[in-house]
């Protein structure tokens, strides 16, 4: 014959299963963070520099994706964010976006790495590169 547990021993199981329940959930909430990336406010728009050997050329940043025009009127490049690295210089940070060309899923990830000064609203320099690229503003209708 089989015992009916007794009302002190439900409720330790109860709370036991509550507990598992708990630590379950936010591990899978932990987890979850870190497949989603979330690119900071000050970094969402296009950016554009003044240097001439770039005329043309724009670098977008969205919520979830990049896009690159390689020349005004061009075919963009969109990459889709699948994780982004932080890193502390002085005032500035070191971004490193780890990117996917969703059109191409054999093409190997890639990596865009730049440094985000917030002197002068805003200025990205990227690590190849010498010229500022600055968000550019939308006239306001």
């Amino acid at each position: 014959m089989s015992q009916v547990p007794s009302q002190t021993e439900q409720r330790f199981l109860v709370r036991s299963l509550a507990i598992i329940t708990t630590v379950l959930m936010l591990s899978w909430c932990l987890a979850c963070q870190d497949a989603i990336p979330v690119v900071p406010q000050h970094l969402l728009g296009t950016w554009v520099t003044d240097d001439p050997r770039f005329a043309g050329r724009t670098f977008e940043i969205t919520h979830t994706h990049v896009k690159i025009v390689q020349e005004q009127g061009g075919q963009p490049v969109v990459e889709s964010i699948h994780k982004i690295e932080r890193k502390p210089v002085g005032r500035n940070t070191l971004f490193t976006f780890y990117t996917r060309d969703d059109a191409d899923p054999d093409q190997k990830p890639g990596k865009i790495i730049f440094e985000y000064d917030p002197g002068d609203d805003g200025v990205i320099h990227f690590k190849n590169q010498a010229p500022a690229w600055k968000k550019r503003v939308e006239p306001l209708l």
